[in-house]
């Protein structure tokens, strides 16, 4: 009669417990509440994968009878992950849970208490998704806010995969995944802020449609030109609390610059237009020379700067564009 093994001695068995496998440790960030299942056991499922324990609660390895030779490794390992399963769950949980003693049957207990609400939450993930916009978020906060939820409904609605004998020779699959991200490139796009509009057509007319990863970094780039372009029209005017920019203008008082420098605005020596306060507004505290018609005079100068500074604004983000070279790319 041979000798038996020991599961437990061997590194590659599921049975096998190493003196870092501790009870008492928290394998998963964060622990269930309930609303949180589906981000949590995905957490924990990959956190037994990493330790050779999944086996214990996707029904691999059946609880033998306390007779057989197997039965106090499987103990001794089923009971450790049962450790890690009452530390990743609220108090409350732990305690309806507590008296259980096979991992197989807690995570089964858990999956059936709070996946029931899955059409739910699947129609609300579908809801906020289509109703979702930038707003004031940054393109990139509005993007990782987006994909969270995409992450989210991908859980609980995964794409079909194959399982014939045969692989497949139809590209059924790869056809519905690709379409799907469509859908997300639209939805991204559509979601984007009227000043990204031009970007947004181009794109759009883009045949065959660029992938999300090619299509995020394009808007990236042209949120950077629209707000530089802003920023440089902002350092005109002292309108809104933006201030002036007087780095140009030296040292002394107004006027008393170059004097081979004629201003084409207002006629003036020792300035250009560019940096000419009747056209661009008058800094704070200004002295003027004739108060009353100086100071009337600057008021019209400051309201016309503002506004004109306004509709460049506006007009530099209208007009954001795809340059060539961004739009010269080898689809993915």
């Amino acid at each position: 009669m041979g000798e038996v093994i020991d599961p437990s001695q061997d590194l590659s068995s599921p049975y096998h417990v190493s003196s870092s496998d501790n009870p008492s440790f928290l394998i998963v960030p964060n622990v269930i509440e309930g609303p949180n299942y589906h981000h949590w056991s995905r957490s924990f499922r990959m956190s037994l994968i990493s330790k050779n324990k999944i086996s214990f609660i996707d029904g691999t390895i059946e609880a033998p009878t306390r007779t057989s030779s197997l039965f106090p490794a499987w103990q001794r390992a089923n009971m450790l992950v049962v450790s890690w399963m009452l530390k990743a769950v609220s108090p409350s949980i732990a305690q309806s849970i507590i008296c259980m003693d096979n991992a197989f049957d807690i995570w089964n207990d858990l999956k059936d208490r709070f996946s029931q609400g899955d059409m739910i939450r699947i129609s609300d993930l579908q809801e906020m998704i289509s109703s979702f916009k930038q707003g004031e978020l940054s393109v990139t906060n509005y993007f990782t806010e987006l994909k969270i939820l995409w992450d989210e409904l991908d859980l609980l609605c995964p794409l079909p995969a194959c399982s014939c004998a045969f692989k497949c020779t139809c590209s059924a699959i790869g056809n519905v995944a690709k379409y799907k991200g469509q859908d997300q490139v639209i939805k991204f796009l559509r979601g984007l802020n009227d000043n990204y509009l031009t970007v947004r057509t181009q794109i759009l007319l883009m045949d065959p449609l660029p992938s999300l990863n090619r299509v995020f970094p394009l808007v990236i780039q042209q949120e950077r030109q629209i707000f530089g372009d802003q920023s440089k029209a902002m350092a005109v005017t002292g309108r809104g609390g933006y201030k002036i920019n007087t780095a140009s203008y030296g040292r002394g008082s107004y006027g008393k610059g170059n004097a081979s420098k004629i201003c084409s605005h207002c006629g003036k020596t020792g300035h250009t237009i560019d940096t000419c306060y009747r056209k661009h507004g008058f800094p704070p505290h200004f002295k003027f020379k004739n108060q009353n018609h100086d100071q009337s005079h600057a008021n019209a100068v400051f309201q016309n700067a503002s506004s004109n500074v306004d509709g460049e604004q506006n007009h530099e983000g209208s007009k954001a564009e795809l340059q060539p070279q961004q739009i010269n790319f080898t689809p993915e």
